[in-house]
């Protein structure tokens, strides 16, 4: 299986992801060069998806049998336009037979918009046509975490149960679940935290632990 991730920038040639890379795709200019920016976000995405397991180098991704199609939708001034996600779509979906592209990864929020990203029906258009393609798309928006925590988790619940998930695995997360998603998926969910646990729990772990000057670090599994 292969996830499409659409992000700021890669290096597709990192020791820990080159060999789980397939077809990288600049989305702005039409080009394979997806390192014209910022790596760091594109890379750590990756990373969690299909870092590269038992090779001694980094991390082991929390499906490190998958791989990788990295897209890259952001401009040189930092933001991801209709035209280039609307692209992204559809080179994955041009892609999806030959890779077995199944899901699409956005790490973005949108301006101006309601909810899933209505108002913006090129955007949804192509969402539409990836689903169909058989490539997944599940919107939650970040005000939604703030003001009603148990619908987002409701909306999770849901959408996962649709798909046939078993199991919910949070690698980067980086947020409080709540009863509501624990109980849908009894037994079932794993939470990765980036350090070991009681120390560094906020959201900026491994920079804690760096910061901190530890000399051993690592990560913290509740299941």
């Amino acid at each position: 299986m292969t996830v499409a991730v659409l992000d700021e920038g890669f290096n597709v040639g990192h020791e820990d992801l080159a060999a789980n890379v397939v077809a990288p795709y600049n989305a702005v200019d039409g080009s394979a060069d997806v390192d014209q920016y910022d790596s760091n976000h594109g890379n750590h995405v990756m990373g969690l998806i299909a870092g590269v397991a038992n090779n001694g180098k980094g991390i082991a991704g929390t499906s490190f049998n998958a791989r990788v199609m990295p897209i890259e939708v952001l401009s040189s001034d930092g933001y991801a336009y209709t035209d280039a996600l609307v692209a992204a779509y559809d080179y994955a979906i041009a892609k999806a037979s030959a890779y077995n592209v199944r899901v699409a990864n956005l790490s973005m929020a949108a301006e101006g918009l309601e909810d899933d990203y209505q108002g913006d029906d090129a955007l949804v258009d192509a969402i539409d046509r990836a689903d169909a393609a058989g490539i997944g798309t599940i919107v939650f928006e970040p005000h939604d975490y703030e003001e009603d925590p148990e619908e987002v988790d409701r909306k999770m619940a849901r959408a996962f149960e649709l798909d046939g998930i078993d199991y919910v695995i949070m690698a980067g997360y980086m947020r409080k679940v709540t009863p509501v998603l624990l109980n849908a998926f009894p037994n079932r969910v794993v939470n990765l935290h980036p350090a070991l646990l009681p120390k560094h729990p906020g959201a900026h772990a491994i920079q804690d632990a760096f910061d901190a000057g530890d000399e051993v670090t690592g990560i913290t599994i509740h299941f």
